[in-house]
């Protein structure tokens, strides 16, 4: 599509740098983090993109936070299968802890369900199971996961919910968000009787607050079910509590009382889902999938993935016309001076090359929310983008990716190097070594990075004095500090951290006054329905809860109106980074509440 403006394509934001990667739009932001479609400018193929989860700038130097982080980042790292979404790396880029993961292009069964009650319709029979069986044959391989050890890592998703499992446009079915799962892995823990997860997903013993097990997350599944096949919420009360006591003490009524199209045999592999002691259950993932795939060959003819595609293509024509506009528009950007040139067209500056504008070995630097100024050096600037964690990718693999298919990154491509080699390592996935010709230093798994350490400043050990630098296409002589790799490596991971050697002593920082942070605000509201909440004039929601990221400290004003309710104003301090949640209880008005 020549000629394709940035408008056109519907790009939410512009292309901004973060280190190696162009961060393309942002696709999502939540209350912990942001993601974003990304791509490496080392990509072997220009349309092939990945999703970049950054923790919000403001929860960056909060410990338990970025310790959830690395939880989810060092489990993740270490599962690969069909049916879960990809994690390729963990690291930290200046100040922003990352997690690099495959780029799903698709929609979550929540929208697909949204999209039928639209149109008053309901997924067949088939569909439904079929979707059903590939999120328990993920779960299956998730739940059986051992480390390198061969002990079992004892996996629970706990969160297997509409929003978190993807269909992509090739018909594949992918299970994301690993946030709150439980295991082993983790340095952070869970007291028993403390809920995690949405409560009209969770099995009756996670309601109860008992000690759970791999046959939660079948419950889960069974809900899926239930709800794909009749296109309703199973459990849902008029409030909250409602709601879990409706899952504490389920009376689930067999789906072909809503939906009359449900055969016998999809009935009784719902109940089993659905049985509220756990061992009457399906016992395993695999035992699921193979009675929903006994069902699915029962069929003439057996319905599979490419019958989900047709669907999918069918159903949201639209959205996959954008995507394949967008993909068009980002093929555009193949050099960091491509993001420049796309950032002045999208401000109506002048594209014309500047003589005198910094070589595009700087802008290549440039981060999303800082970019260094005119005089920085580059080197130093540069030695800030550390990969902690990376997850054995294979290049071919990558080029032979399908284009509706996650894209990946080669692992290979860390800070390089060139001229004097008196500190380049290199990096041996086929054996999961590094090989350094200055210093290395093996950390086995147990000694993984602390959340203290994974939030704090990323600068190198020692840094040369920057007039001793020399830029690019001359002698090239990077300074390149913390260089990387590998941590959980499937299939026996050891991180190797480099160190440079020094060569001169680092300027002294001049003292500065700390910079303010953002801070953030969490508003919850009864009812939460039918209320419009504004911050310092400027509304922030409809429903709640709402969150409200990037506020500058002082003092604000809260307003929350609802036309059955009186009206609620307060002033709200926030200090530099904080992070404040107010729960909040309307006072019915003269009339009362309706």
């Amino acid at each position: 599509m020549a000629g394709t403006s940035l408008a056109q394509a519907s790009v939410v934001e512009r292309p901004m740098l973060f280190g190696k990667y162009c961060l393309l739009e942002r696709v999502s932001v939540g209350g912990m983090a942001e993601i974003f479609r990304a791509k490496p400018f080392n990509a072997p193929e220009s349309q092939k993109h990945l999703a970049l989860k950054r923790i919000l700038p403001h929860l960056a130097e909060d410990d338990e936070f970025v310790q959830m982080f690395i939880d989810e980042a060092k489990l993740t790292v270490q599962l690969i299968h069909p049916n879960i979404v990809r994690t390729y790396e963990l690291g930290r880029f200046h100040t922003s802890p990352y997690i690099l993961m495959e780029f799903i292009s698709g929609q979550d069964i929540l929208e697909l369900q949204r999209k039928l009650r639209e149109q008053r319709r309901i997924m067949s029979v088939a569909m439904c199971c079929y979707i059903a069986r590939e999120i328990a044959t993920g779960l299956d391989y998730v739940h059986a996961k051992n480390d390198e050890n061969g002990d079992p890592l004892n996996i629970i998703h706990r969160d297997i919910s509409p929003q978190n499992v993807l269909v992509t446009y090739g018909g594949k079915v992918k299970i994301i968000d690993f946030g709150i799962a439980k295991g082993t892995f983790q340095e952070t823990r869970t007291q028993v009787g403390v809920l995690k997860g949405k409560f009209g997903y969770m099995s009756p013993e996670q309601v109860r607050g008992e000690a759970i097990d791999h046959r939660s997350d079948l419950f889960s599944v069974g809900i899926l079910l239930w709800e794909m096949l009749t296109n309703r919420r199973l459990f849902r009360g008029d409030n909250e509590y409602e709601t879990l006591q409706m899952v504490r003490d389920p009376d689930i009524a067999p789906p072909s009382q809503k939906n009359s199209q449900i055969p016998p045999e999809v009935d009784r592999i719902v109940a089993k889902a659905l049985a509220a002691d756990a061992n009457e259950r399906f016992q395993s993932g695999r035992e699921l999938a193979a009675a929903l795939d006994s069902f699915l060959m029962s069929l003439n003819p057996p319905y599979g993935a490419e019958n989900l595609s047709q669907w999918m293509a069918d159903m949201f024509s639209e959205p996959l016309a954008a995507e394949r506009q967008k993909r068009q528009f980002f093929r555009r950007i193949r050099t960091p001076d491509d993001v420049r040139r796309l950032a002045r067209e999208a401000e109506g500056e002048d594209t014309r090359p500047d003589e005198d504008a910094p070589t595009s070995e700087h802008q290549a630097l440039w981060a999303a929310d800082i970019s260094p100024e005119e005089n920085v050096d580059v080197d130093r600037f540069a030695s800030e983008h550390t990969v902690v964690a990376a997850g054995g990718f294979d290049a071919a693999q990558f080029a032979a990716e399908a284009e509706e298919d996650v894209i990946a990154l080669d692992v290979d491509d860390i800070i390089e190097i060139e001229g004097d080699n008196s500190g380049l390592e290199t990096v041996d996935l086929d054996r999961g070594v590094a090989v350094a010709n200055d210093e290395t230093m093996a950390l086995s798994r147990s000694d993984a990075l602390s959340s203290a350490e994974f939030a704090s400043h990323g600068t190198p050990k020692s840094i040369p004095n920057p007039s001793s630098v020399r830029r690019k296409r001359r002698k090239k002589k990077y300074l390149a500090a913390a260089a990387v790799l590998m941590l959980l490596l499937a299939g026996g991971a050891t991180l190797y951290l480099w160190v440079n050697r020094p060569q001169g002593p680092a300027p002294e920082a001049k003292a500065a006054p700390a910079p303010q942070k953002p801070a953030t605000l969490v508003i919850s509201v009864s009812p939460p329905t039918g209320v419009r909440i504004t911050v310092d004039g400027t509304e922030k929601g409809t429903s709640s809860p709402v969150t409200v990221p990037n506020l500058e400290p002082g003092v604000h004003t809260l307003v929350i109106e609802h036309p059955h309710y009186k009206s609620h104003e307060q002033k709200i301090e926030l200090g530099s980074g904080g992070f404040e949640s107010l729960d909040i209880e309307l006072e019915p008005n003269a009339q009362g509440a309706r």
